[in-house]
């Protein structure tokens, strides 16, 4: 009988170490600081990205990709919209930047009887998909006033919304970056960045775009 009980007593032993260490781990599992905020959840009111202590951040630019509505270049050589952004997603998985910003004329949409939102809204399910913070600015081809109407929402499939109809859009969507900050006079959808020291919350440097 001795013999059992203190095979019992090891076994309970045993027990009650694994589940302390169990509960140990558990108190030391905080969450992971963000990447990123929001300028709506950020402190300061502007979009936030973070680095370690005396970190770098990797910015990946990209510029013109110019997705087109009737794919018209492909008559000289466009590999078309697909391929596009099959190419920009496959390039941001592989080298994994901290932010990508797209500096202008994501989309070339001549026309009054479309919209440019669901060119824009692939670009957007491609970072949610990645989990990397992105934002962009406007090109001259993204939302022409030529081809805009002042009345379109951002849920009207045959015309062409107004830049501010399109930020407000693109801001529901975790990953992207842009605001239209009303500090800003001079232009819809110029924003800043912060880059900000994950720990000391310092400022590094701040990106106007």
């Amino acid at each position: 009988m001795k013999k059992y009980a203190r095979f019992f007593a090891l076994l309970c032993l045993t027990a009650l170490f694994a589940l302390s260490l169990v509960t140990l781990s558990a108190c030391n599992d905080e969450p992971a600081p963000p990447a990123f905020v929001k300028a709506s959840e950020s402190a300061d009111g502007y979009a936030t990205v973070y680095i370690e202590n005396g970190g770098k951040l990797d910015v990946m630019v990209l510029s013109d990709p110019q997705v087109d509505y009737t794919e018209k270049y492909k008559v000289v050589g466009s590999p078309g919209n697909d391929v596009t952004y099959s190419f920009i997603e496959d390039f941001v998985a592989a080298t994994d930047p901290d932010l990508v910003v797209i500096n202008g004329d994501l989309v070339m949409l001549d026309s009054f009887a479309a919209s440019q939102v669901p060119y824009f809204v692939r670009y957007a399910e491609i970072f949610e998909r990645l989990g990397t913070p992105w934002t962009f600015t406007f090109g001259n081809h993204d939302c022409d006033a030529l081809y805009s109407d002042e009345t379109a929402t951002a849920d009207d499939a045959d015309s062409q919304c107004t830049k501010d109809a399109l930020i407000a859009k693109m801001s529901e969507y975790e990953h992207c970056l842009i605001t239209n900050d009303e500090a800003c006079a001079d232009g819809a959808g110029n924003h800043f960045v912060n880059v900000r020291e994950r720990g000391s919350g310092k400022l590094v440097y701040t990106m106007c775009l």
